[in-house]
């Protein structure tokens, strides 16, 4: 009903925000509703995930966008989505009306990191040396790095070289279509003006939730699959990441 939404309506109108997203039956009905004055999308496909998702683009490339949740929003309610905000280090402000949570006005702490351009970085590794470039063109598509018909192995690496020393403070790393089960255990280096620093060993890193895009969260399918180390920003011209423990049935993939 009309009745239950119009002060969440009224809110993001009041607050310029024309775009949101929320779970179907919600997205639907605020579509629909406002005639698309308001234009809200499903964050993510649950039953399907590859699918295409209506007005979801345009919400992922839209800058001032609000989350609608609620409790029965199915896998994404409020307090999903506060674990996933603490854990990107991510926050918001929140109202409620009738049910509904509206989130807005999302600050990242890492907001102001920069992406190192592909062309700034040779990587090189233990083998398939001639795909190497498909390691750091920062695309999160299916044409990945791969060991082909070489096993993980301790000791197997990948090496990123930088162009000069430059503050790091975070590796992205995508796993392809890995599942989670099947990737290996990573030692974590940089090169620092002093010598090689280790800042992760032995250890596997939780995925990311999703990413922050155009000052809000998005999640998307190809996120599943990242994994971002974070440290205290270092200057460092070479990362390397070496396997520590092997699944030996399954070749190395990094994307």
């Amino acid at each position: 009903r009309l009745g239950e939404l119009r002060p969440a309506i009224y809110f993001l109108q009041k607050n310029h925000i024309q775009h949101a997203y929320s779970n179907y039956r919600h997205a639907y009905r605020l579509n629909y509703l406002t005639d698309n004055q308001l234009i809200v999308s499903t964050p993510y496909n649950e039953r399907f995930q590859s699918w295409p998702i209506p007005y979801k683009t345009e919400v992922d490339q839209s800058q001032n966008v609000a989350y609608v949740l609620s409790q029965d929003s199915g896998y994404l309610t409020p307090d999903t989505f506060k674990r996933h905000m603490t854990q990107m280090h991510v926050t918001s402000q929140e109202v409620m009306f009738y049910g509904l949570s509206i989130f807005y006005n999302f600050q990242s702490e890492y907001n102001s990191e920069i992406k190192i351009d592909p062309n700034m970085i040779q990587a090189f590794a233990s083998t398939n040396q001639p795909d190497t470039h498909l390691i750091n063109d920062g695309l999160y598509t299916k044409k990945y790095w791969r060991t082909l018909d070489v096993k993980q192995h301790p000791g197997m690496w990948i090496e990123l070289q930088l162009k000069d020393f430059l503050p790091l403070s975070c590796i992205a790393l995508h796993y392809g279509d890995f599942p989670e089960g099947e990737r290996p255990y990573l030692h974590f280096m940089i090169h620092t003006q002093t010598g090689w620093k280790t800042i992760l060993k032995h250890k596997r890193i939780e995925s990311d939730k999703f990413q922050f895009l155009n000052n809000h969260p998005v999640y998307s399918l190809a996120v599943d699959q990242v994994k971002t180390l974070r440290f205290d920003p270092t200057l460092a011209d070479k990362v390397r990441i070496e396997i520590v423990r092997a699944h030996t049935k399954r070749s190395w993939k990094i994307g």
